[in-house]
């Protein structure tokens, strides 16, 4: 008898060991792939040139999503005067609707409570939209409209400015977030901030660029830039018109 319970002691044993190594192995797995990813996304984001920024963030997004088994997940980011916020990036799993094109701006008039909570720049998980306090009632009701029973915020700061957010829901079943993922998510907010700061810089050169170019052509007056030794570098039309040489020729 005592031979019997302990070989089906041994085997629960085995079993349960047997368990315990698996669901380890597979933590250690989506941990690695995690890390392999987190640095995957930092190399394209130093390479990708400004133009193809935004089309690298869905694409992130989307990676995201599926390793984390989120059904969406998206990027809001502030107005100029930091008076809104607006959904900028998205993706949606196959087979859950994508309502981003329906979603209103936040603003501090008509979503008091939501905007309270982000003044923070802190991240803010909701498991379960449906325990939200009866002072985010309006705030609950809209994104239960939404569809969304779990929410997950984290804040988008470059240079010690917050620019915006991370959102990551889930429509299907309420969920919690574990903290290895909120360590991720803080890594890629560093690197989604960096990008953004980088291409709205770039952005901003090109139309001041481009600017003082048309002031340049529009003046109206016979206008060059000479270098210090006299060689013309740039004239513009009037200089053409009034000479009769043609740019290449001046």
């Amino acid at each position: 008898m005592k031979i019997i319970k302990s070989k089906i002691f041994l085997e629960v044993f085995t079993c349960f060991s047997q368990h315990i190594e698996e669901k380890m192995l597979k933590t250690v797995n989506v941990f690695f792939i995690k890390k392999a990813l987190e640095l995957k996304i930092f190399y394209n984001f130093n390479r990708v040139p400004a133009e193809k920024i935004d089309s690298l963030i869905n694409f992130t997004l989307k990676q995201l999503g599926e390793l984390d088994n989120d059904d969406r997940c998206c990027i809001f980011s502030y107005s100029k005067d930091f008076s809104e916020i607006r959904n900028t990036h998205r993706w949606s799993r196959e087979g859950i609707e994508d309502r981003f094109d329906n979603l209103p701006s936040l603003t501090k008039e008509l979503n008091p409570w939501w905007m309270a909570q982000l003044q923070g720049d802190e991240i803010i998980k909701i498991p379960r939209v449906a325990d939200l306090p009866p002072e985010a009632e309006n705030d609950r009701k809209r994104l239960q409209e939404h569809g969304i029973k779990s929410l997950l915020i984290v804040p988008i700061i470059c240079e010690g400015i917050c620019i915006g957010y991370l959102g990551l829901d889930s429509v299907s079943i309420e969920k919690d977030w574990t903290e290895n993922t909120v360590r991720l998510l803080n890594v890629l907010t560093g690197i989604f901030g960096r990008a953004l700061k980088r291409k709205q810089k770039i952005l901003s050169l090109i139309e001041s660029e481009n600017y003082y170019r048309a002031l340049f052509e529009t003046t109206g007056a016979a206008t060059c830039l000479m270098a210090d030794d006299m060689t013309i570098i740039k004239v513009n039309n009037e200089c053409k018109n009034i000479f009769g040489y043609t740019k290449p020729e001046m």
